[in-house]
């Protein structure tokens, strides 16, 4: 109880505060261009900014969720509990392909729970941004190390756009941070076109 708590509250913090100070900055200045005047379209605008705030925190809430209870119910093998929170989520069905190969090894249960969140924010941008009608996630357990790469067949998109990591647009700055707090280490490669392809590199 005492872990789940601890990681819950990391989330929290990382991820969901600052998204919901975004919405406090957003909706003061949406206040202030009504107090002096300002047209309709650039409150609009504003407004939208919060809107989109707020629905990304409410998605990353329910992943958070999702994934503790993934982790208490399903399997202690990782490549199994990723198999298994997959076959729960009617939408990845026909979609989404796992693929496992190396000797696996126990990954410390404090990953799997920020593992599945990244996967399903990953697979999630993948269907609505990317319009994608396959992923596959791979992991490949090497020696020393665990690698997980999810690539899918969408669109793609420009990676170094500022959009890719703003809030209520693909989320890469979290997923960033949230490797990184495991000491891991994350890629991210996409391109108008390509689809787009996440790699994420622990030491186990």
């Amino acid at each position: 109880t005492a872990r789940e708590r601890l990681r819950l509250s990391h989330d929290l913090h990382d991820g969901f505060q600052q998204l919901l100070a975004s919405c406090s900055f957003r909706l003061a200045a949406a206040m202030n261009y009504l107090r002096n005047g300002a047209g309709a379209e650039e409150t609009l605008r504003r407004l939208e900014g919060v809107e989109d705030a707020v629905q990304h925190t409410q998605a990353g809430l329910r992943a958070a969720l999702w994934s503790m209870n993934e982790e208490a119910e399903g399997p202690k093998r990782f490549s199994d509990l990723i198999k298994y929170a997959a076959s729960r989520l009617a939408h990845w069905e026909n979609v989404v392909e796992v693929e496992v190969s190396g000797q696996e090894k126990p990954l410390a249960r404090k990953y799997a729970g920020s593992l599945l969140m990244l996967l399903q924010e990953a697979v999630g941008n993948a269907l609505r941004h990317g319009g994608a009608t396959k992923v596959k996630v791979s992991v490949a357990f090497g020696e020393k190390t665990m690698e997980l790469e999810i690539a899918d067949n969408g669109c793609g998109f420009d990676a170094s756009s500022p959009e890719a990591i703003g809030p209520g647009h693909l989320g890469l700055e979290g997923m960033r941070s949230r490797v990184s707090h495991l000491g891991g280490e994350f890629a991210m490669a996409s391109a108008p076109g390509k689809g787009a392809v996440i790699k994420v590199r622990l030491a186990t």
